[in-house]
């Protein structure tokens, strides 16, 4: 469907605006479990619309649905639901990678969102983490870091979330679209 929505775009001369996906590279298990939905059809339609998560403020509709159709959320499913919305929130930011590597999460800006963030406001919120939240400018592009050994009584995948929402609330743009809606 999406092919054919772009040849659609195409022939009425419309240019699609072709976003890049966030890379997401995380060790944490994060599923729908066959004992959860255990019909094919609708675990993959659940998975498409996951996927498919363009806003944060989708996440709790989502989360409502799956909780009244099939009772509450394994650990996995909420896993990946949580996942589905840092990713939200990353293609908000100017955000384009977020990858592990030897107990270090680095969320990799683009030029641009480096550009677009509020790199103090950044700093200020991430402080109750203290040296876990790590900051490194490579070039023109902002890295942020989270330590996972330096976590102390938090979660590494709750810090990345809490530090996903910051980013996101800390864009440049953000006053504009608020104003928008």
């Amino acid at each position: 469907s999406q092919l054919l929505e772009e040849a659609i775009a195409e022939q009425k001369g419309e240019k699609r605006e072709e976003k890049e996906e966030v890379e997401i590279i995380l060790p944490i298990d994060a599923y729908i479990p066959d004992k959860y939905i255990p019909d094919g059809y609708q675990k993959i339609q659940m998975y498409k619309r996951i996927k498919a998560m363009e806003n944060p403020e989708d996440y709790d509709e989502i989360v409502e649905e799956l909780v009244d159709r099939f009772g509450d959320m394994p650990p996995e499913t909420e896993r990946l639901l949580r996942i589905a919305r840092i990713k939200a929130w990353a293609n908000h930011s100017g955000i384009v990678s977020i990858k592990e590597k030897q107990k270090v999460i680095s969320i990799v800006f683009s030029e641009e969102g480096t550009k677009n963030v509020n790199g103090s406001a950044i700093v200020a919120e991430t402080m109750k983490f203290g040296k876990a939240v790590g900051f490194i400018m490579d070039g023109p592009k902002l890295t942020l870091t989270i330590d996972e050994r330096k976590c102390g009584a938090y979660e590494p995948l709750d810090v990345l979330e809490q530090v996903a929402e910051i980013v996101y609330k800390a864009r440049k743009n953000n006053v504009v679209e608020q104003e928008a809606k």
